[in-house]
């Protein structure tokens, strides 16, 4: 049984990723967001955070309803680095928005993140790092209280690694974002060059 589950794995995973409902997407994003003001490391205020939401509101401004209610947050961290929750969080650190060398740029990394959140290749990893166990009891079972099954890897999405194809695809969704807002899509791709060259992988 316990080989049957692992070869099935990803069909398992893309089961409950597919039953979960929107409830309890939304409930994964809070517990993460809750997680993030624990923290400490939120910027509450200030011209940094007022650039990320504003170049996040003008991607929002286009995207085709209906859509996560995409919310845009500042955290003080010197990694050059940005991540996506379920339900629509984006969480930027400070290291990459001082590594970005233009609002273009920026609203490229935003671009891909969101594209992460709709195409649910974070809701899809956070069901992959709880665990085959956990992830046939939300199957098999009620999905009452699932979002307290997988809330434990929902703390970890700084340390979530999408796929190739889940990232070629968040560039894809990237590009066509870029395309609607009628903003440059070469940020996208001169950001990701430019770190790779100087640290031989893209964030």
């Amino acid at each position: 049984a316990l080989l049957a589950a692992w070869l099935m794995r990803d069909q398992i995973i893309d089961g409950v990723v597919r039953r979960l409902p929107v409830q309890v997407v939304q409930q994964l994003g809070e517990l993460a967001a809750l997680e993030l003001e624990r923290s400490r490391r939120l910027v509450d205020a200030g011209p940094a955070l007022a650039a990320v939401r504003e170049v996040g509101a003008r991607l929002v401004a286009v995207e085709p309803a209906p859509h996560p209610s995409f919310r845009f947050e500042l955290a003080r961290d010197p990694s050059v680095n940005a991540y996506a929750a379920p339900g629509g969080l984006i969480v930027v650190h400070t290291g990459l928005l001082r590594a970005a060398a233009s609002p273009e740029e920026l609203a490229g990394v935003l671009a891909h993140e969101m594209a992460h959140v709709t195409e649910r290749h974070t809701l899809r990893q956070v069901v992959f790092r709880a665990g085959l166990a956990r992830a046939l009891k939300v199957l098999v079972g009620s999905t009452d209280g699932a979002a307290e099954v997988l809330a434990d890897a929902a703390r970890y999405l700084t340390a979530l690694r999408f796929s190739r194809e889940q990232e070629l695809a968040a560039d894809r969704g990237a590009l066509e974002r870029l395309a609607r807002a009628r903003l440059p899509a070469a940020g996208l791709a001169s950001f990701f060059d430019r770190l790779a060259r100087e640290s031989g992988t893209p964030p």
